[in-house]
C-alpha cells in the first residue's frame, strides 16, 4: 500500500481508489486546522471557518506550469476539501485545476 502511495505521489496517473483509501487514513490527511481561507479565485477576500474540521479528503493546488496541460480537474473536485496555493485564478481552468 505505501508503495502504491509513492507511485501515486510521483505521478498522479498512479493514483487510483487504493491509493485514495489509503492516503484518507493517513492522521495528518484526516484533520486541518485554520482560521480563514481565500475565497474561490480572489486571494483578498477571505472567509473565516470553524477553527478545527475534519474532512474525509483534501486536494493541496499549486501553480505548476503542467497544471494547464493536465485534466486533473475531477479528481481535484471529488475531495471535500481544496487548498490553493499561490492564488492562481482558476476560472476558466476548471477541466484542469477543479473548480
Amino acid at each position: 500500500e505505501e508503495e502504491a502511495l509513492v507511485a501515486c505521489l510521483r505521478n498522479i496517473k498512479a493514483c487510483n481508489e487504493d491509493t485514495m483509501r489509503v492516503a484518507q487514513q493517513l492522521k495528518g490527511v484526516q484533520e486541518l486546522s485554520f482560521r480563514s481561507l481565500p475565497v474561490h479565485d480572489s486571494p483578498t477576500t477571505r472567509v473565516d471557518l470553524v477553527t478545527s474540521r475534519r474532512y474525509r479528503s483534501c486536494a493541496v493546488v499549486g501553480n505548476a506550469g503542467h497544471m494547464k496541460l493536465a485534466r486533473y480537474g475531477a479528481f481535484i473536485d471529488r475531495h471535500e476539501a481544496v487548498m490553493r496555493f499561490n492564488a492562481q485564478a482558476v476560472r476558466g481552468f476548471a477541466p484542469n485545476v477543479g473548480g
